[in-house]
């Protein structure tokens, strides 16, 4: 891949979109396994729930290169993101024992932000037109991600933002 964001294909722009995906599809699945679930809409199992719709959003970019390109190699690899890490995906760092699900949902958030302002400043950058038209279109996604986790929050019940155990009562998860 060309590390100019400027000079993408759309071959390329597709290729990197999938691997941002990817990134954030592994993240979450990492922090799933970091601090587990104990029950339905617990951190872990938002985290969970996270991991799957990454993947489908990688799924759905990979449909669209495959229709337009076919199966060639892709040109991007995770490798290839490693100066531009962490576009989507949350820091290794947002991962905490006994995280809330509104913690859970703000690391999300984040997320999502991040997302929006690369592929707005990403698409300000490129000249290819078609690549500036899936950078726009993967712009808007992300506000509505951030959309989606915001009325998430909003229906957050006091109490519900406190961790769900008291983490000075028991030992920390396996994995951390």
């Amino acid at each position: 891949m060309k590390h100019n964001l400027k000079d993408l294909s759309l071959k390329e722009a597709l290729d990197l979109a999938i691997q941002v995906e990817l990134e954030a599809k592994a993240r979450y699945e990492e922090f799933n396994r970091q601090i587990g679930s104990q029950a339905n809409g617990d951190a872990g199992d938002f985290f969970y729930q996270m991991s799957l719709n990454e993947k489908k959003h990688a799924d759905d970019l990979q449909q669209k290169r495959n229709e337009l390109f076919g199966h060639s190699p892709s040109s991007v690899s995770l490798e290839d993101l490693y100066h531009l890490q962490e576009i989507e995906a949350p820091s290794f760092d947002k991962s905490e024992s006994f995280m809330s699900v509104k913690k859970a949902l703000l690391v999300a958030r984040e997320s999502e932000v991040k997302a929006y302002e690369f592929f707005h400043k990403a698409e300000a950058l490129v000249t290819d037109v078609k690549v500036k038209a899936l950078f726009n279109e993967l712009k808007q996604e992300e506000l509505e991600h951030k959309k989606m986790v915001e009325e998430l929050l909003a229906k957050i019940a006091p109490g519900d933002e406190l961790p769900l155990v008291d983490k000075n009562d028991v030992d920390e998860p396996n994995g951390l």
